[in-house]
C-alpha cells in the first residue's frame, strides 16, 4: 500500500530536515577547513622556525669568521709596522765595531750617544778621556782622523769633528759626528 501525504507539515519537516542536513555538512565542511588550516599554519611555523634556526646557525660562523679576519688583519698590521719601524731603525753595529777597532791603546771611551730622527738624519756623540804621556791634542785629532777615514764612519757621519778637549791630569775629549741621512 502506498501512502501519500498530501499535509503540509511533513513538507515542512521533510524540509526542515534537508537544510539541518546541508547546515550541518557545511558546518563539518568549514571546521575542516578550520582545522586544515590551522594544521597548515603550524606546519608552516615549523618550517619558519626549522629555518630560523640554520639561518642563525650560519650568522654565527660568519660572525666567528669575520672576527677571526679580523683578528687576522690586527696581527698582520702589527706585524707590518714592526717590519716598517725594523726597516727603519739604524743598525749601529757596524759603526761600533769601526770605533772598538780604531780606538788607539790609551784612549777610554766614556760615553756614546746615537740619535737618529724620523726624517733618517743621524748624529753621533762619543765622550773619551785619556791620562798620562797619551793626552796630548795630537792623539785625540789622529783618533777623529782614522774614524772619518774608516769607510763605516763616512757614509754615515761624513763630518765628525772634535767638539772639545779639556787639559788636565786625565784630557777630556768630545767627537761629534755630522747629520746625515742612512
Amino acid at each position: 500500500m502506498y501512502r501519500i501525504n498530501l499535509y503540509p507539515e511533513y513538507r515542512a519537516r521533510r524540509r526542515d530536515l534537508l537544510h539541518r542536513s546541508l547546515r550541518l555538512a557545511l558546518q563539518t565542511l568549514l571546521t575542516g577547513a578550520v582545522l586544515l588550516a590551522i594544521a597548515s599554519i603550524g606546519l608552516s611555523a615549523s618550517l619558519l622556525h626549522e629555518r630560523l634556526g640554520d639561518v642563525h646557525e650560519r650568522a654565527e660562523a660568519a660572525s666567528r669568521r669575520i672576527q677571526s679576519q679580523s683578528q687576522q688583519q690586527r696581527a698582520l698590521l702589527a706585524a707590518r709596522r714592526m717590519l716598517e719601524i725594523r726597516a727603519a731603525r739604524k743598525d749601529w753595529s757596524p759603526l761600533l765595531s769601526a770605533l772598538s777597532e780604531k780606538t788607539e791603546e790609551g784612549l777610554v771611551l766614556v760615553r756614546l750617544e746615537g740619535k737618529m730622527s724620523e726624517d733618517g738624519e743621524g748624529e753621533l756623540e762619543i765622550w773619551g778621556e785619556s791620562s798620562g804621556r797619551d793626552a796630548q791634542i795630537s792623539v785625540f785629532t789622529r783618533f777623529v782622523e782614522t774614524l772619518g777615514a774608516d769607510d763605516r764612519f763616512r757614509g754615515d757621519f761624513p763630518e765628525l769633528r772634535l767638539e772639545s778637549v779639556q787639559d788636565g791630569a786625565n784630557s777630556r775629549f768630545q767627537i761629534v759626528g755630522g747629520k746625515s741621512r742612512s
